[in-house]
């Protein structure tokens, strides 16, 4: 595993429905290390790997009212 070409910071604003205080805790966003379709989620030293599209439509969906 190489490092990331690309790293986003998501500030979280709640943990289990409470706010969160300073320093606000972040979801990172990274480029794949192998396959241009896929991101890897980092959070609380967990990592995901999924693919871009589905995380995006999910979002998407679940912004619906």
């Amino acid at each position: 595993m190489t490092e990331p070409d690309v790293t986003v910071r998501v500030p979280i604003y709640e943990v289990d429905g409470r706010d969160t205080e300073y320093p606000t805790p972040v979801l990172l966003v990274e480029s794949h290390w192998t396959s241009s379709d896929r991101v890897v989620l980092r959070v609380s030293g967990y990592s995901y790997s999924v693919i871009a599209r589905d995380l995006r439509e999910a979002c998407d969906r679940a912004r619906r009212l």
